[in-house]
């Protein structure tokens, strides 16, 4: 299960899934998979923290994702990894959605917690 918490201000809602935000873990391939989505009409902008292990390395990475009019881009940084396990992670928007991928080089599983910043 996940909770919902609003944030101090009107600005933000924090998704903060399973006990101490363990977040939700995604099986992902050298394939794109689909790791989260949200509407334009809701969300402008979106922060994760993302944590995947493969069967020998593990990443860390922190992407920022902004949509506006059809459009959205993503920047990754403070990425850390163990060897060579790599998640790329990009954006795409599809009529009133925006979804955030993931694709690795092996075999992955990806954790994320995320925050919006409503429009």
């Amino acid at each position: 299960g996940f909770t919902i918490r609003r944030g101090s201000s009107a600005d933000t809602d924090h998704i903060l899934e399973g006990q101490n935000g363990s977040g939700t873990t995604t099986s992902i391939g050298t394939g794109a998979k689909l790791l989260d989505s949200f509407s334009t009409s809701v969300y402008r902008s979106a922060k994760y923290i993302a944590s995947s292990t493969s069967a020998t390395d593990s990443q860390y990475a922190e992407i920022g994702l902004v949509q506006n009019a059809g459009i959205s881009t993503v920047s990754v940084y403070n990425i850390i990894n163990t060897g060579s396990n790599s998640v790329k992670f990009y954006s795409n928007t599809s009529g009133s959605t925006v979804y955030l991928l993931a694709q690795a080089t092996a075999s992955s599983n990806v954790r994320i917690q995320r925050t919006y910043f409503i429009v």
